[in-house]
């Protein structure tokens, strides 16, 4: 299911761009269809019955407070959610970043779905490569490059604009599927089974709230100043984000257990 979905989606990016580079209202009209017939689809799904009735009150309080355990007494799980919550933020700030800076690379309308069809195949093989590089990295090392990957993958696209500094862009999204994945897997191994889908809920949260804070910040920054000095300014100040959160998450950071190590539950 989700190869077909990264599949019809690198479609849709490339034929998006065809479609923008001789009118920019056709991609929406072309989708409109689509979008209709969603709304019919959506009234014919229905819960499906209940057999048995059961009480969740007391299971909805457990697990409440494993959660308060997990997140509020578990340092490194905290520590994990505030990775996830900057380098998630970033790159997703990047992504409404993108346009404009292909634009000012001199890139042709047409590209832009190409490259946004890029960007999927990118880091799906992160994704699926993950465990491979982590393993080659370690724990530790693996979330430190990943912040300064990040930053410079900014500073580069502040500093060098030229008509492929989309290139540059290829590796934050390198950096995006790779460190999803192992930092989910981190957060699996410190959480007991039992909460581990709620957690990861809690950690999609954490990243969403940090996205919200910052977003309208980065188009206010992006309205006053050029946006390569935008890029710089961002790419600096997450070099320093992750400096003070290694120095102050280093004791803890290595002894997270890598993937493929027994679970240690709380």
């Amino acid at each position: 299911m989700g190869t077909s979905w990264s599949f019809y989606f690198r479609i849709a990016s490339v034929l998006g761009g065809v479609l923008g580079g001789i009118d920019l209202r056709y991609p929406f009209l072309i989708a409109l269809p689509f979008y209709i017939f969603l709304i019919p689809l959506s009234l014919s799904l229905y819960e499906p019955k209940q057999h048995k009735e059961t009480s969740t009150e007391n299971h909805a309080f457990d697990l409440l407070k494993s959660i308060k355990k997990a997140i509020f007494q578990n340092k490194k799980i905290r520590q994990l959610l505030i990775y996830s919550a900057v380098i998630a933020g970033a790159i997703d700030v990047a992504y409404y970043l993108y346009q404009p800076y292909f634009e000012l690379s001199g890139l042709d309308v047409v590209y832009f779905g190409l490259v946004f069809a890029a960007f999927n195949f990118i880091e799906a093989f992160s994704s699926k490569y993950s465990y491979f590089i982590e393993k080659r990295l370690g724990q530790k090392f693996s979330l430190i490059l990943s912040f300064i990957l990040v930053s410079l993958c900014y500073v580069l696209m502040g500093n060098i604009i030229f008509i492929f500094g989309f290139v540059f862009a290829f590796l934050l999204q390198f950096v995006s599927g790779f460190s999803s994945v192992a930092i989910s897997d981190y957060v699996n191994k410190e959480t007991d089974s039992k909460i581990r889908a709620t957690v990861l809920s809690v950690k999609s949260v954490f990243n969403s709230i940090f996205y919200a804070l910052i977003a309208p910040l980065i188009g206010w920054l992006v309205d006053i100043y050029t946006l390569p000095q935008v890029l710089t300014i961002i790419g600096i100040v997450i070099l320093l984000f992750g400096i003070v959160i290694s120095i102050l998450f280093y004791g803890n950071i290595k002894t997270i257990r890598s993937f493929g190590s027994k679970n240690s539950p709380l």
